[in-house]
């Protein structure tokens, strides 16, 4: 956050791709009372993960970690095949996310 301040960023998204994977409310409200204490006061704007562990396999929280924070989701760039279940699981994610009015990355 200090770099961020320092060249003038007044806002940063960090992805949900970090260890451990932002997946749930906690860890949206961890990313937010982290940096609210952070030299510069550079704002953040936290991006959860639409599956738990960036997997594939199961919806994360996703309005818990909404009303938490989060003002984005994203896949990561992972693969999800091309199966019944995944179309399913895709389909049951961007439902949420229209629902919640967030973002889809």
């Amino acid at each position: 956050m200090r770099a961020a301040a320092k060249g003038g960023f007044t806002g940063v998204c960090p992805m949900a791709n970090t260890k451990p994977v932002i997946d749930d409310a906690s860890l949206v409200r961890y990313e937010l009372e982290k940096c609210a204490y952070a030299p510069g006061r550079t704002r953040v704007y936290p991006i959860g993960a639409c599956t738990k562990g960036l997997d594939g396999e199961q919806l994360a929280e996703m309005g818990d970690m909404a009303a938490a924070g989060a003002v984005a989701f994203i896949w990561d760039g992972i693969f999800i095949g091309i199966t019944a279940t995944k179309g399913m699981l895709v389909s049951s994610a961007l439902s949420a996310l229209l629902f919640f009015a967030v973002s889809f990355l």
